[in-house]
Order: structure tokens, then sequence, then C-alpha cells
């Protein structure tokens, strides 16, 4: 706080603390034992080291303290309680402090002494815990009744004389100093004493009494102080803890103690036992500290501010139905503002009350909408940015955006169904260069990952798609998910949203999203089926996260407009090596890659409601000039074309669903002409045939029985008895296979008029008779005509084929 704050006592260092002898008459009964005095049976001792009233029993032993005096040159009396600190090594015992603070009355100079060297030592061990719950030095004392002797000092009730008003003024100070230092050691308690002596109403009173008078500047603080330790959900939970947990710890206390310490504790026990229970805590009360909280909040004084936002937080996750009060109060609006505090502090405590409302509230409309319109969406950008904000802010600003944007989000369970939802509205203002920026920068830097792509998909969602990723930076986010995206399910979802709303310029269709991405996404594309050929199962987790990432939708979206040749050919490349991995069979989990790369497919589909065989046929069509073109662009065509075909090729394997074979087939087979029969009469290159035969085959094999007649009847199919025998003449025996796939897939099903079957069969016999004839070749002709022997128009022509399939069989046996 500004204010300088009460002097500092005298003794300013807890090793100068004289332990106070308390006088005689000032208890009847021993401290530990309870048990009262009498002469000569049960005389008063001073422990030398805590000060307070003994008997023989409780203090029967002497040590040497490093205490100055010259009493202290030679052993000391000291109680069994200090016996067991001293043994720990804890001769400054916080024993000593609250004897003083505890006494009825007290000098104001010796009280005042004993709370500044008291919250010192406080400080000092929630800075350097122990390193047992067992040997804190809490243990020791009497948590409750230090407590309630502190709320006494906090009105100097306890002082004999008055004190003045400097020494009235430090001693408040001090005293709510270690109120709010004892508070914080909940965690150093194995038992739940301390917390169960926080949360007593006598407690709450004074704390929300000082915030609701006129107090000063320095106590306020401290109070809020106080009321944060106090709403802590971990404080509650101690609270709550089962009485057991009193025993466990004296009994594992046990073990620093001496025998007598333990005897006197016994004896204590048993008198403690007589009294009442102790209630449960009572219900904190909430509205009250709400109001409190809030008239706080706005505090001129920096750590005030600071105290008052943090512990509304805290509340607000300890009780739900804080949020109303809050909202009557005003207190969410003022939490808004808070986000421009030029303190880093304050501005990241409001971020985590503001996420703490909205997710309490459901995402509630009415609340959503107040914090749009208070946002200022241009300190947001500032928050996000590295180059003005800690890590700390972004990251809660990051997670505040992502909580009030979550709505509108794939991973979302209820996203709203009208476009005037607050979420949208703050999504639409937050689209600006800076704050995109920011946020693509952060994908790469900051831990908030989650957050920020939340942020960018709902973005995504509420301009209706529009580019909202800086080109320059695309093509790096692109890598980075090839290489390093997360493996949580939702973030793979938020990832497809982001990259499936993207869409490329289209008034200037040359600078399209693959020309950005080609060198980057193929060059990652090249490298991943090669490392994948090297070592399958190092890779494999890269491909899974390629395809959950989105990226075979990214690429779709990209051959959807227009563009350049040679970027329609790298998009095509990358998208049919993709294929080729997902159904290798030396995949580590062939199921698994093939499951994924259909969904990317589906996915696709579904959201843009597309036919992807239709968006690929195109890249099929030959052009008329193709043959008068310059070699280069010749070749890219060719290669383009080659491409699609071992896409369109791998679709036809997913034997779960033939629907996408059947429309294969009906794009590119039944037309007439058809895009296969021209590349099969006449391809643009050599290199074209065998990709063609090889789609050609695999249809047959994957096509549902009724599409298998229209298949035989095409005009593409006519061809294949021709390129039958010709590959059987020149001994190509990969032509000859795929050529003969085709025909004992679609001559069993082909109607009377058709030639397949009846024009292949003799070169199916010429096969078998060649000498030297390959084995497979042999056992794939045997194949056929048993599976041509379905058709019983054909019989005939099988029938002229027996002998050669009598000698192939008996070589083969």
């Amino acid at each position: 706080p500004p204010s300088s704050g009460p002097p500092i006592p005298t003794h300013k260092t807890p090793s100068s603390f004289t332990p106070l002898m308390v006088p005689d008459e000032t208890f009847p009964s021993c401290r530990l034992c309870f048990l009262p005095f009498s002469v000569p049976l049960r005389r008063r001792h001073h422990c030398r080291l805590c000060g307070n009233l003994f008997c023989q029993e409780c203090s029967p032993n002497k040590s040497s303290l490093p205490l100055e005096g010259p009493e202290y040159e030679k052993p000391v009396r000291i109680c069994t309680e200090c016996e067991g600190e001293v043994d720990r090594g804890h001769f400054f015992t916080l024993r000593r402090y609250a004897t003083v603070v505890n006494m009825p009355k007290v000098e104001p100079d010796c009280l005042m002494s004993a709370l500044y060297s008291l919250q010192v030592d406080l400080t000092q061990t929630s800075k350097n815990p122990p390193s047992s719950e067992m040997s804190s030095p809490l243990n020791s004392i009497d948590v409750s009744e230090l407590i309630s002797s502190l709320l006494l000092c906090t009105s100097c009730s306890n002082c004999s004389p008055s004190p003045s008003d400097s020494d009235k003024s430090a001693i408040i100070f001090y005293a709510y100093k270690s109120l709010s230092a004892l508070i914080s050691l909940n965690p150093l308690l194995p038992s739940p004493s301390l917390a169960r002596a926080c949360l007593r109403p006598e407690v709450w009173d004074n704390i929300l009494g000082v915030l609701g008078r006129d107090s000063p500047v320095d106590v306020v603080t401290l109070a809020c102080k106080c009321l944060f330790y106090l709403t802590e959900s971990d404080l509650h939970s101690s609270a709550l803890m089962n009485d057991t947990a009193d025993s466990a710890a004296d009994s594992v206390d046990s073990r620093f103690q001496s025998s007598d310490s333990q005897k006197s504790r016994s004896r204590r026990n048993s008198f403690e036992d007589s009294s009442p229970p102790e209630e449960a805590p009572p219900v904190f009360p909430i509205d009250r500290a709400i109001s409190a909280v809030v008239e706080h909040i706005t505090s001129a004084v920096l750590a005030t501010q600071r105290w008052s936002v943090a512990t509304i937080s805290n509340i607000l996750s300890l009780d739900n139905s804080s949020l109303n009060t809050l909202t009557s109060s005003g207190g969410l609006m003022i939490l808004t503002s808070l986000l421009n505090s030029s303190d880093d502090d304050t501005k990241s405590h409001a971020s985590y009350a503001l996420q703490s409302a909205v997710t309490i509230s459901n995402h509630s409309e009415t609340l959503l909408n107040n914090i749009a319109t208070s946002l200022d969406y241009n300190t947001m950008s500032t928050l996000l940015s590295p180059n003005t904000s800690t890590d700390n802010i972004i990251k809660t600003t990051a997670g505040l955006l992502g909580t009030l944007l979550l709505p509108i989000t794939s991973i979302s369970n209820n996203q709203p169904t009208s476009t005037h939802h607050p979420s949208y509205t703050i999504a639409i203002n937050l689209h600006t260069p800076p704050v995109i920026a920011n946020l693509v920068s952060l994908l790469t830097t900051s831990s908030s990952t989650t957050s920020v792509l939340v942020c960018l998909a709902g973005i995504a969602n509420a301009n209706g798609g529009s580019e909202i990723l800086p080109k320059t930076d695309l093509g790096n986010l692109c890598m980075t998910l090839l290489s390093n995206t997360p493996s949580d399910s939702d973030n793979k979802h938020l990832l497809q949203q982001i990259l499936t709303t993207f869409t490329p310029d289209t008034q200037n269709p040359t600078t399209t999203l693959s020309s950005m991405l080609r060198g980057n996404l193929l060059s990652a594309a090249h490298t991943l089926i090669q490392s994948f050929i090297v070592n399958p199962s190092t890779s494999f987790e890269l491909l899974l996260t390629a395809l959950d990432a989105g990226v075979v939708s990214l690429i779709l979206n990209a051959l959807s407009v227009p563009s350049t040749p040679a970027d329609e050919c790298s998009n095509l490349e990358m998208l049919a090596i993709l294929g080729k991995i997902a159904y290798s069979p030396s995949s580590p989990a062939p199921e698994v890659a093939k499951e994924r790369y259909e969904s990317s497919i589906n996915y696709y589909e579904m959201v843009h409601n597309s036919d992807v065989v239709s968006t690929l046929t195109k890249f099929l069509a030959l052009p008329d000039d193709l043959f008068d073109m310059p070699e280069t662009h010749k070749q890219i065509k060719c290669n383009s074309i080659k491409a699609t075909l071992s896409i369109l090729e791998s679709f036809t394997r997913n034997k779960a669903d033939k629907k996408i074979t059947t429309e294969i087939v009906h794009s590119l087979f039944l037309p007439s002409p058809s895009v296969v029969q021209s590349l099969l009469v006449q391809p643009p290159s050599p290199s074209l045939l065998s990709p063609t035969l090889e789609i050609f085959a695999k249809v047959c094999e994957n096509a549902p029985s009724p599409v298998l007649p229209q298949l035989a009847s095409c005009a593409a199919c006519s061809i294949v008895p021709d390129m039958l025998s010709n590959a059987q003449s020149m001994a190509d025996y990969d032509s000859f296979l795929l050529c003969l796939s085709i025909v004992t897939s679609t001559g069993s099903h082909a109607p009377p008029t058709s030639t397949v079957g009846r024009s292949s069969i003799n070169t199916i016999k010429q096969a078998l008779e060649r000498p030297n004839c390959p084995e497979l070749v042999r056992k794939k002709c045997v194949y056929a005509l048993e599976e041509l022997s379905i058709n019983s128009s054909l019989w005939t022509a099988i029938g002229s084929c027996l002998p050669s399939l009598t000698a192939a069989l008996l070589e083969e046996r």
C-alpha cells in the first residue's frame, strides 16, 4: 500500500524477543495437563522458552537454549511441548509468542513485539515450509486459541494499560498480518483444526467488519488478504475432514515427543473430551462477502485491488450462487473494466474471475452479452501480444476468450442456433489482423494451445468461413500441425474446424491456398512417406496427426477453387501420398489409419455438402490441346491425372461404404465417352496406363453386384480383352494380371451380348499353354476360368479350354 504503515516495534527480529514469564496468578492450573496447582503437591513452574505455567510432571527436564541473558547461560527448565520443539531444532518456537498473545492482559509494548515476531516467523514458515507436515511449528500451538486471541488483539481489548494511538495502530496492523499469515498455513497442518477455527462466525464478522467501515488502508489490505485465504476451497475442504485425521496427526506426531509429553497430552485430551463436541463450520456469509469485496476491487491501493479481485475468483469457485450477487452488485462489469488495468496481477485475476463466472453460468447469453458490450477489443489484442504482455497475461487472456467463444466451436455440446448469440458478437469483434496474428503466433509459443484453438475456431465460425489466417503464417501453421499437433481429441476437432472453414482468395485465383502451401506441405508429405517407408512405426503417429488435424479437408478446399496446374498437381500428389500410406499393409495399425483417412473424407463431404468424387473427377479431363502442350506442361497434367487416379483408387478400398465406389463408376466409366475409355485408348503418357488399369481393377473388385453388369457393358470394358491379348503376347505380366482381374470381375456378370468374357477366354487359354508361364499367372488364369464359369453364356467357350486347364492343374499338382 502507498501508506507508510504503523511504526516498526523496537524488537525487530524474533531472536531479540525475550520470553515473557506469565504471572503466577494468571492461570490456576497447568497449561498442558489442566490439573489445578496446589502447594506443595503440584507447584507452579515457568517454562523458560515459552514462559507459560506448568506443573512438575509437564516440565520435568532442562535444556540449553541459544537465547540472550544470564539465566540462559546454563540449562533451564522447559515444558514437554517445548522440549519436543527443541528436539526438532525449533529453538525459536512459536509457542513463546503465542503465550504473550493468549494472555488475558498484557502490556502494549510486549504485545506489539510478540505480534511482530509472530508474523515474521509465520511468514518465514510459509516461504520455507517444513519437509514434513508433522514437523510443522504449528503443531506445538493451539491454533484455535491463538486465532481467538488475535481477534482480541485487533481491538486491543487485551492490552493493559490502554495503548497510545500509535501503539494501537501497530498492534492492530500486526494482529491482522499474523492472522493472514496463520490462515495461509492451513496446508501445513494434517488436521482440520486450523480450518475449523478460521471458519468460525466471529472470524468472518471481524474481517468483514473491517471491510465494511472506514478502516486504515493497510488494515483493509490485510483484511482482503485474510478473506482471500478464508475463501480458498482447500480451507473449506480441510474443515470437512473426518475427525480421525486429528488422531492420526497425533499418532504420527508422537514420534517427535518424549514419553512425558505424550502422557501430558493424553491427560489434556481426557480433559478436553469432557467438553461439548465442536460444531461443524457454518456456511460463510456469501452475500456479505461479495458485497464487501466489490467495494474494494476499484481501490486506489494496488495491493487491496489485487487481493479483492483474487478473492472473487475464490468465492465463485466455492459457491456458484455467488454469481447472482456479483452480477446484481455490478461486480461483473467492474471485473471486465479491470482487464484494462495497468497492473498485470489485477488483469490476471480479473480474467480468472470472468472465466469462472461464464463457466458457472453455463455460458448464459445474458451474462455473455454483458461482457460482450463491455470488452475493449483493442485491449484484447494488446494482452495477447508477446511484445507487450507476460506469458501469464497471455495465458489468462487466451483462456478467457476461449471460454467466451466456446459455445460456437465444434467441441461445444450446445451450439447456439442463432447467429445473434453474444459469442458470435465477440468473435466478429475479435476478427482483426492484430488479434489473429497474435493467436497464430501463440500456437507455437504458448502452452495454452486449446484456448488459442478455441479462439481461432470461434472466429472462423462466426465470420462465415472467411479467411482468418494470415497468408504469411498459414504455411508455417500447417507444418506445425503435421509435426506437432496436440494429441488431445478436442484440439484435433478444433483444428479441423479452423482448417475446413478457410476460404482461399477468390479475387486472385492464382494466389490460392495451394500456391501458398505447395512447397511446405508437399515437402512435408514427401518427408512423411519416405520416413514411413524407412520406419513405419515411428512416423505412423505423425500420419494420424496429419489426418486428424484436417489436412485432407484443407487440401480438398484448395482443390475446389481455380488454381495453377502446378499447384493442382502438387496438392493432388500430396493427397495421393496420404491415401497410399493410410491403406498401406505395412502400417502398424492399418484399420486405424484407414478409419482416420475415411473419416477425413466424410467430414469434408458433411461440412461442405459436397461430393468429393465430383471434385476430383474434373482433374481427369483431357484438354483438347493436350498433345500440343509444351512437354513440361504436359508432364504436369499427366502427373495430376496419375495422382487423381491414385486418390480415387484409395477411395474404392472403403469396403464398408460401397456408395463412393458406385459414384466413381458413374463418373469415370459409364459416360460415353468415359474418362477411363479415353485414357485406355489414347493415354497422354505411357505412365498413365498402369494407374488407369489399377483403378479399373479395384473398382471392379469392390463395386456392388448391381453395378457390375453396367461395368461389363461399358465402352471402356470392351477395350480390355484386346489389352489382355497384347499383354500376353508381350509377356507383360503386370498389365496382364490387371486386365485379367477386370475380366474376372465383370465377365461373370456380363450379359450374353457382352464380348468381355468370350473374347478373353482364348487369351487365357494361350497364357496357360505358354512355356515358362509364371506360377502366379497360371493360378490367376485358373481362378478366372472358375469365376467366368458362373456365367452360363460362356460355358461353350470355357469348354474349349478344358485340355489346357487340365494340363495346368496336373502340372500344379
